[in-house]
C-alpha cells in the first residue's frame, strides 16, 4: 500500500501545482511527465494493490468482434462486482474459432441426449511409453472405442507407431495457431485449448493425461452425475442454462492431491481470476490429469475463462511461477512457493462456480488412478481391437 500512498501524494502535488496561478508552463510539463513516468514504472504493483483490495477497477471490460461486444473480465460468480483484469481482446478470434463466445451448439440435457464421449489424450516424446500404456489400458476395457491422441512432440518413429494402432486417431497439436509460449509444455496452456477443441468436435470427452489408468468401467457414474439421473440431487437455484436442474457440474474431475489449491497457486493468477483465498485453503486441490466434460452452456462459459487464461501470457503462468514446491508442515494454509498452472486455474474456476464445495464438481471413484510409469511387458496383443 506504500506505493499507492506515494501515487496519491504525487497526484495531489500535481493537482495543486496546476491550480496555482504562478506555476510556470515548464513546471507543469515536468510534473505531468514525472507522474506519467511513475505509472510506467509501477503498473503491476498498483494493479495488484487494487485487485486485492477491491477487484481491478477497469472502466471497460468490453471486447468487440463482428459487431458484438463481449465481457473479457472474469467476475466472481458470488459477487459480480469483483472482477479481474481484462483479458487481451486480440484473443477473441481464437475463442470464436473454438465456439466459446456463445451458447450455440451446446448440449441441453432437457432436450438432448448425451453425445458419445471421445477418449482424448496427448503425449510428447518423454511420455510416449506412458501414453502407449494408457492406450493398452483403454483397450483392456473398450476394444473399439476411438481414441484421439494429440502429438505434442513425438518423433517420427513414435508417431508412426501410435498411428498404427487400431481405432487411434493421431493429430498434431496446432501450436502454430497460438502464441509461441503455448508450446512451453510444462506450462500446460495447451491442455484447456485441447479440451475446448475436442469438445467443439465431439460434444463430450474423456480427457486423460498419459498417466491415467482405468481399473473398471465406471462411466455410468459420470453419465448419471451430469445428466442428473441419480436420485437425491438438489436443484441449485443459482444455476442457469443447461445444468439448472443439476447438482453436478458438466465438467467433472477426480483425485484429490495432498495440498490445497492455495498452497500451489502463484499470487499473480488472482489478478485475472479473483477468488476467496481463505476458502481455497480449506479444501484439497484436485488433479487436472483427468476430466469428463460435456459441452453444455455452463462448460462453454467455464472453458472461455480457462482458455483465455491459457492464452494470456501472465495468467496461467505468472512471472516467477515454478513447478517445484517447498511444502511447509501445513500443506493447506501455507503457500509452497510453487504453481500448478492449468490445475490451479481449473480448480479456482470450479471452486468459484460451486461456492468452494467440491461436491459440485468432483466424482469419488476407485475406477481411475494415476500412475506415472510405463508398462515394461507391453506387447501388440495389448492393443488388439477384436
Amino acid at each position: 500500500m506504500q506505493k499507492t500512498s506515494v501515487y496519491h501524494r504525487l497526484r495531489a502535488m500535481y493537482s495543486a501545482k496546476m491550480s496555482h496561478k504562478v506555476i510556470c508552463g515548464c513546471s507543469a510539463i515536468f510534473a505531468y511527465l514525472f507522474v506519467s513516468l511513475f505509472f510506467r514504472m509501477y503498473p503491476t504493483t498498483l494493479a495488484s494493490v487494487e485487485n486485492f483490495a477491491d477487484g481491478v477497477n477497469h472502466n471497460d471490460c468490453a471486447c468487440r468482434h463482428e459487431n458484438v461486444v463481449y465481457d473479457f473480465c472474469y467476475r466472481l460468480p458470488t459477487n459480480l462486482s469483483i472482477k479481474g483484469r481484462r483479458f487481451d481482446c486480440k484473443y477473441i478470434a481464437l475463442l470464436q474459432n473454438l465456439k466459446l463466445l456463445s451458447n450455440q451448439s451446446t448440449v441441453d440435457f432437457q432436450n438432448h441426449y448425451m453425445p458419445a464421449p471421445r477418449f482424448v489424450t496427448a503425449m510428447s516424446e518423454n511420455h510416449y511409453k506412458e501414453g502407449l500404456t494408457l492406450i493398452a489400458n483403454i483397450r483392456k476395457f473398450w476394444k473399439t472405442e476411438w481414441i484421439t491422441v494429440y502429438d505434442l512432440g513425438l518423433d517420427n518413429k513414435s508417431a508412426a507407431n501410435v498411428q498404427s494402432k487400431c481405432f487411434v486417431d493421431l493429430r498434431k497439436f496446432p501450436f502454430e495457431l497460438y502464441p509461441d509460449y503455448v508450446a512451453k509444455l510444462k506450462e500446460y496452456r495447451w491442455k484447456p485449448i485441447l479440451i475446448a477443441m475436442t469438445l467443439k468436435e465431439f460434444g463430450a470427452v474423456w480427457y486423460m493425461d498419459a498417466s491415467v489408468r482405468w481399473f473398471k468401467d465406471d462411466r455410468d457414474v459420470f453419465y448419471k452425475e451430469v445428466t442428473c439421473s441419480r436420485s437425491g440431487l438438489l436443484e441449485r437455484s443459482n444455476k442457469t442454462s443447461s445444468s439448472k436442474h443439476c447438482a453436478k457440474s458438466s465438467y467433472l474431475i477426480v483425485g484429490p492431491t495432498i495440498h490445497s489449491t492455495y498452497a500451489t497457486t502463484h499470487f499473480g493468477l488472482y489478478n485475472y481470476l479473483p477468488t476467496n483465498t481463505e476458502e481455497l485453503k480449506k479444501n484439497y486441490c484436485y488433479a487436472a490429469t483427468f476430466a469428463f466434460a460435456v459441452r453444455t452452456a455452463d462448460t462453454v462459459e467455464l472453458m472461455k475463462w480457462d482458455v483465455l487464461c491459457a492464452l494470456e501470457k501472465d495468467c496461467m503462468a505468472p512471472p516467477g511461477a515454478q513447478l517445484k514446491c517447498s511444502f511447509k508442515k501445513d500443506k493447506h494454509r501455507k503457500y509452497a512457493n510453487c504453481h500448478r498452472y492449468d490445475q490451479s486455474v481449473i480448480n479456482i474456476l470450479l471452486a468459484n462456480l460451486y461456492d468452494h464445495n467440491p461436491e459440485g464438481y468432483v466424482v469419488k471413484t476407485s475406477a481411475i488412478k494415476f500412475h506415472r510409469w510405463a508398462a515394461k511387458n507391453i506387447s501388440e496383443d495389448n492393443f488388439k481391437c477384436d
